[in-house]
């Protein structure tokens, strides 16, 4: 494993070279793949990076056979970005998927962009629920099975434009830094309030606990994301 950093200003024509828009941005690369993250990998996400990394390393994923096999009739490159949080399972579902198949296809070149440390380009693209994937720009919200979404990365580049029928849609609400903080302030607040104490502030220099973050809000709240046959080890 080798780190190279690069300063932007003394290195704009390699950024440029890269695509590289949006800093920071780490582009894991190994195995003839490459992926990568814009932002920092924190929260929720962190584990998944470390997921990314061990395909990345190793070459070998724990998609399905019939994934593999759809993955390879697959002819043409295409650029898929899934946005994501660090405080929801979703997004961290929908990293180690996409990543997975990444490092199965050399044709899908998948950027995840943890979009909460970036409220100005949330608002630009009008993002309200995480984990949003878009695929030739084309956006679809919330999590996919494995075979649904290579089936929808199919019919776009064939230019079908009806979508996959999912079974149910599940989604979070975005919320950026600032609107968690502030609200596991409200949180911290009302408890200490119940308790009859008097509410402590936080440091707001730093993130809220994970645990002090409220349940998202879900398209259908009692479900979680669904299996695809997506094995990660260790988990």
């Amino acid at each position: 494993l080798s780190i190279t950093p690069y300063d932007l200003g003394r290195f704009a024509d390699r950024a440029e070279q890269a695509g590289v828009d949006v800093v920071p941005t780490t582009i894991i690369r190994g195995s003839g793949r490459s992926l990568r993250f814009v932002g920092l990998p924190s929260g929720l996400l962190f584990p998944a990076f470390l997921d990314l990394l061990w395909f990345v390393s190793n070459g070998v994923t724990p998609v399905s056979d019939e994934t593999r096999v759809a993955l390879r009739g697959i002819e043409e490159r295409v650029d898929i970005e899934v946005m994501v949080t660090p405080y929801d399972g979703y997004s961290a579902y929908m990293m180690r998927l996409l990543g997975a198949l990444a490092v199965d296809s050399r044709q899908l070149r998948v950027r995840i962009t943890e979009m909460a440390e970036f409220p100005i380009l949330a608002g630009q693209r009008s993002l309200t629920e995480v984990p949003l994937v878009t695929i030739k720009g084309r956006r679809f919200a919330g999590v996919w099975e494995e075979a649904p979404l290579v089936e929808q990365i199919s019919r776009v580049l064939a230019g079908n434009d009806e979508p996959v029928i999912r079974d149910r849609v599940l989604a979070a609400q975005f919320v950026t830094e600032d609107d968690a903080r502030g609200i596991a302030e409200q949180q911290r607040a009302a408890e200490a309030e119940a308790r009859g104490l008097a509410p402590t502030p936080g440091d707001a220099s730093m993130p809220p606990a994970l645990d002090d973050l409220p349940t998202p809000s879900l398209t259908d709240q009692d479900d979680r994301p669904p299996s695809s046959g997506l094995y990660v080890p260790g988990r």
